[in-house]
């Protein structure tokens, strides 16, 4: 199973949590949270390759259009699995919060030309802690995310993952601050 650790930065000041201030600010007793998103396995609905054989596929993990990992490739599967683990090691620069939005892409991997783009699905987080946390806290929660091509967006397959971990959300104290 592959599983990406987030990292997500938060300071505590007087027994509360806080989020870094817009400004940049922090202090000096910071906290690490992490969320583990383990991409377990596809299904792809009529995907071929080149010659009509199943393509050689993985998946990328965009967090905010800014952090970037990819599984393993596997080998002319329609129904790929991935059993690996990756570990994302984060400065506080990228974090993992309420209103982080998750890109999920599988690719079919290709020898002579660019990889194709055989399917996608943007997962917002805010959505992700309504529906599927308990107050933003994943313990061990399957989702199946439904792929959609990136031409016209026909379903073309499904995404099973699991979180497990925290996300904070925070409560605004006022205009640029949390607490």
């Amino acid at each position: 199973m592959r599983i990406v650790n987030v990292l997500v930065a938060c300071t505590t000041v007087n027994k509360q949590i806080k989020m870094p201030l817009q400004n940049g600010a922090t202090d000096e007793r910071a906290k690490l949270f992490s969320l583990n998103i383990s991409i377990i396995s596809a299904k792809l609905h009529g995907i071929s390759g080149l010659f009509s054989k199943p393509p050689d596929v993985y998946v990328e993990l965009i967090v905010d259009s800014v952090t970037s990992r990819k599984t393993a490739i596997r080998k002319k599967t329609n129904a790929p699995h991935w059993d690996e683990q990756i570990q994302f090691v984060l400065n506080t620069q990228i974090q993992v919060h309420e209103s982080s939005i998750l890109e999920f892409r599988l690719f079919g991997k290709s020898k002579l030309f660019e990889d194709s783009l055989i399917g996608q699905k943007i997962l917002k987080m805010s959505h992700a802690i309504k529906k599927e946390s308990d107050n933003g806290k994943f313990d061990n929660t399957k989702m199946t995310l439904q792929l959609s091509s990136p031409k016209d967006t026909a379903r073309v397959g499904e995404l099973k993952i699991l979180l497990s971990g925290t996300v904070i959300r925070p409560k605004k104290k006022s205009v640029g601050e949390y607490i």
